[in-house]
């Protein structure tokens, strides 16, 4: 700017960051933004009235405080074009001392011409004002008391003024308005300083006090006047609160008629009811545990620390009002501290745990009751944890229970569990095992219709373990009806041997009958099903053996097969049975059919010398299956060595002979007896009237069977040739 130069005041705003802020000394400042909005090329200035007493700064390029005597202060906004941040200036104001104006003022031109002129400026037309009033700090008085509640008398109140203060008279009686009380006497405190009065009032009642100081002429050093005080209110009580309600025990517990019982040893809680705003204190057994202050409903919720050790405890409560006034102690609440109650104890009833034993938890009964004990009056729950099935139930005065299950359970096995809950909430749990059993026992016979020539024997299977199978359920008769003497032999009460003691006097079906089924039981107690008779058909007949070749065939050597042919199938027939003379068995060779009646072996006459080879079976050596044991031996002269004379080695081989008298048919047949037929190279001749035939065969064949039948013998005669141990001596065939 120059010298004389006009300026234009177009737009500005001035305005407190936070309206409502208070200069006080001391305090924190408070910040005025000045602001350009118009597009002037110009700079601008704002002029502001500032009150004696507050010092202002301009940061941050300005620096510190400046104090304005004239109270005209310049704001100094540059040019529009310049940067942004640069068209605000912020103002800090802070109160200092001394008393003026309480406003700061935008003006249209500074108040003192002569100031603004010594720098060249003048107004233009266009200035406009605005005011921004500032609040300033008065003197106030407040009046305290130690509590707004009190039984005492008199009662001292205290007088501070928020700053010292002159003019405040403590003896004049129109400076102090009270009602329903009367100012005893007033002292000046803290080495008679002007800011700290106290009084000593006595109260004409019980009840509310109000007590208000007027501030007259009292001003502070600066000359502002003090205000009046807000009236203050406070009670004046020394009647007692009323005996409090009976107490309680918090959740977990059970309080009723002065007793309450709880598994909790530590922070216990107690609640109550006393008087609105008293002070409730809980006592155990006398010593004082723990006091709270209550709301506007009096409610209280106290805590016993604890740990507590099992006992019984005397627990009290009193109320202590708000002016100190204490009541009657309540009436005693009795608290037993319980930690632990005795395990339940659970089984099937007697009657529903059927079967051999009444206590084993194996029945077929599909809804069982289940009884058991437990303490006095607690509550239990019974759980199927297979099922998740829940029963509940309370245990009597006695401490017994019942629950009668809802829900049939299937055959198997569950695991029950009860669980019970004494009045003082402590819990504890039992298991039991349950099996459901409905499927009756099945007892088969393994040895079904055995034949047998020794004392008859039944081998019986039952499918679990039976009870109550006893010979006096049982009757062995024979086929004409005979009761029998037996043994009985039982193993794991599932298998069973019964034995006749002598054989039967009859050939037939021996019975085994039981005459009480329903006395035959599984665990569970289901009784056995059918069949109830069990048979095996005696016979003293031996088993028939038959061993070929019995013909003693004369061989110069050649190993030879021998078949065993046995009338019925039988077991524990071996090598070691067989008894063979002048020759030996080639080990591992016997081999037996499908049905176990007809057995091969390899005989083996390497080592044998001339004569007969004798093959033999001991009685006794093999056993029918079916029961019976062979009563005889069997014995065959299987082939002659004569090892005298070459072997044929011709390509044909004729036999001649003669059959037995009175031979009709002379024919060919194979081990089973089928007729050969011959090879158109081969021929058979026989004459009925001199029995004379001539055989012409291949010697590769081995082994023929030649059968003579007359009408006296159907079934006829035979002879076995081995064709390939033949010499050139005519055999004797007959």
């Amino acid at each position: 700017a120059s010298w004389g130069r006009e300026l234009a005041v177009e737009r500005a705003d001035v305005s407190i960051m936070s309206e409502g802020d208070i200069l006080e000394q001391g305090g924190d400042p408070v910040y005025l933004d000045v602001r350009r909005h118009d597009s002037a090329m110009l700079a601008l200035t704002v002029y502001l009235h500032i009150p004696h007493g507050i010092q202002v700064g301009c940061p941050p390029s300005d620096g510190g405080w400046i104090d304005w005597d004239e109270r005209i202060f310049a704001v100094h906004l540059p040019p529009s074009w310049q940067e942004e941040e640069a068209q605000t200036r912020r103002l800090e104001l802070r109160y200092d001392s001394g008393v003026g104006a309480r406003e700061v003022r935008v003006l249209p031109a500074p108040q003192d011409l002569a100031w603004a002129a010594q720098y060249g400026y003048r107004l233009a037309a266009n200035a406009y004002s605005v005011d921004i009033v500032l609040q300033a700090a008065y003197p106030t008085p407040e009046l305290r008391v130690t509590q707004t509640y009190t039984n005492q008398s008199p009662i001292e109140v205290e007088l501070r003024f928020s700053e010292p203060v002159y003019g405040f008279d403590v003896s004049d009686p129109s400076r102090v308005y009270v009602e329903n009380a009367t100012v005893q006497s007033t002292n000046m405190l803290e080495g008679q300083l002007l800011d700290h009065f106290a009084f000593w009032v006595t109260p004409e009642s019980e009840g509310e006090i109000s007590m208000q100081v007027l501030a007259g002429a009292t001003t502070n050093e600066s000359g502002v006047d003090a205000v009046d005080s807000d009236t203050l209110y406070f009670v004046y009580d020394v009647t007692a609160p009323s005996r409090p309600e009976d107490p309680k025990l918090h959740e977990d517990s059970d309080s009723s008629g002065g007793f309450a019982i709880t598994h909790i040893t530590e922070n216990l809680q107690v609640v109550g009811q006393v008087e609105a705003y008293a002070t409730a204190q809980a006592y155990v057994d006398g010593e004082f545990v723990d006091g709270r202050v209550t709301g506007a409903d009096g409610q209280y919720q106290l805590t016993i620390p604890g740990p507590l050790a099992d006992g019984s405890y005397r627990l009290q409560v009193d109320a202590v009002d708000r002016a100190g006034n204490v009541s009657d102690k309540s009436n005693d609440l009795t608290v037993v501290i319980k930690t632990s109650t005795e395990d339940p104890r659970l089984s099937l009833l007697e009657s529903d745990d059927t079967g051999e034993y009444n206590n084993d938890g194996v029945t077929r009964i599909t809804m069982p009751k289940v009884v058991g004990s437990a303490e006095a009056n607690a509550s239990l729950t019974l759980n199927v944890l297979e099922t998740e099935a829940e029963y509940r139930t309370t245990v009597d005065s006695q401490g017994d229970w019942t629950i009668d299950m809802s829900d049939a359970l299937d055959d198997g096995e569950y695991t029950l569990r009860a669980t019970v809950t004494d009045i003082a909430d402590n819990r504890s749990q039992a298991e039991m095992s349950v099996r459901i059993d409905t499927l009756p026992p099945i007892l088969s016979q393994v040895n079904a219709g055995v034949l047998t020539d020794g004392e008859p024997t039944f081998i019986l299977a039952a499918s679990e373990a039976l009870y109550g199978f006893t010979g006096e359920v049982l009757r062995v008769r024979d086929a004409h009806g005979n009761d029998m003497e037996f043994d009985l032999e039982g193993a794991d009460r599932v298998d069973f041997t019964i034995r006749a003691t002598s054989p039967p006097q009859v050939t037939g079906e021996v019975r085994v009958e039981i005459i009480d089924q329903q006395a035959v039981v599984d665990l569970a107690g289901n009784p056995l099903q059918e069949p109830s008779i069990y048979t095996v058909y005696y016979d003293d007949n031996p088993v028939d053996l038959e061993i070929t070749p019995d013909d003693a065939g004369l061989t110069n050597g050649e190993n030879i097969t021998v078949t065993f042919y046995f009338a019925r199938t039988v077991d524990e027939f071996t090598e070691d049975d067989i008894d063979v003379s002048n020759a030996s068995i080639m080990a591992g060779t016997l081999q037996a059919n499908a049905q176990n009646r007809e057995f091969t072996v390899e005989v083996d006459l390497s080592d044998s010398s001339d004569g007969p080879v004798i093959v033999a079976v001991n009685a006794g050596a093999a056993f029918a299956r079916d029961g019976g044991n062979l009563s005889r031996d069997a014995n065959a002269v299987v082939a002659t060595i004569d090892r005298s004379g070459p072997m044929l080695t011709h390509e044909y081989v004729r036999i001649v002979g003669q059959a037995p008298p009175a031979t009709q048919t002379f024919t060919l047949v194979d081990i089973a007896g089928e007729n050969i037929n011959l090879s158109t190279d081969e021929a058979l001749q026989f004459d009925p009237e001199t029995r004379s035939f001539t055989l012409v065969v291949q010697s590769g064949r081995e082994v023929l069977r030649l059968r003579a039948t007359s009408e006296s013998d159907p079934l006829g005669t035979t002879q076995v040739i081995y064709i390939n141990q033949l010499t050139e001596k005519p055999p004797s065939v007959d």
